[in-house]
């Protein structure tokens, strides 16, 4: 049986080049994100949290923590 246990929400800001050009990029999480927020509401709210950065933000991710075995 599989329980969700946590939800978070991460954003990928991109955060200047490296010395070959390439870009660097750092992570902002959210965690104990409600369970029952749909993902598009997930994804708005996301989107509103980035604007609030300085760095443009390149991803959004939603990680799932779910027990796959409840017996502990």
């Amino acid at each position: 049986m599989a329980t969700k246990e946590n939800i978070a929400l991460r954003l990928e800001l991109e955060n200047g080049v490296d010395e070959k050009g390439k870009p660097r990029f750092k992570t902002k999480s959210f965690s104990n994100v409600n369970k029952e927020v749909e993902d598009q509401a997930l994804l708005r709210g996301a989107q509103s949290l980035a604007k609030l950065f300085d760095q443009p933000c390149k991803g959004i991710l939603k990680i799932e923590t779910v027990r796959l075995n409840t017996e502990a």
